[in-house]
């Protein structure tokens, strides 16, 4: 179901971009579609000493992230700014 999200997400953003949905294919081949990665972080006692998964960059044009609470856990950062929080919504 998360693959058939993908494409519709990237056929809307072909269409926002004023491109065919076939240029966005070209440029993301198909196995970027399908990467998933499930991580799971039972709450620790001792909130202070957590530290979560290493810095990293998502190597596809799509990332979906499913939060199941208010736990802010993405970050951005562009160029060499300071990292950003982005709020679960």
């Amino acid at each position: 179901e998360v693959n058939s999200i993908a494409k519709i997400l990237f056929a809307k953003m072909a269409r926002a971009l004023k491109i065919k949905p076939e240029e966005m294919e070209e440029v993301f081949d198909d196995d970027l579609f399908q990467s998933m990665r499930v991580n799971y972080h039972p709450p620790c006692p001792q909130p202070d000493q957590v530290i979560g998964l290493t810095p990293h960059s998502d190597a596809g044009g799509l990332t979906i992230l499913l939060q199941v609470n208010e736990v802010e856990g993405l970050q951005i950062k562009k160029d060499d700014h300071d990292k950003r929080d982005i709020p679960p919504k």
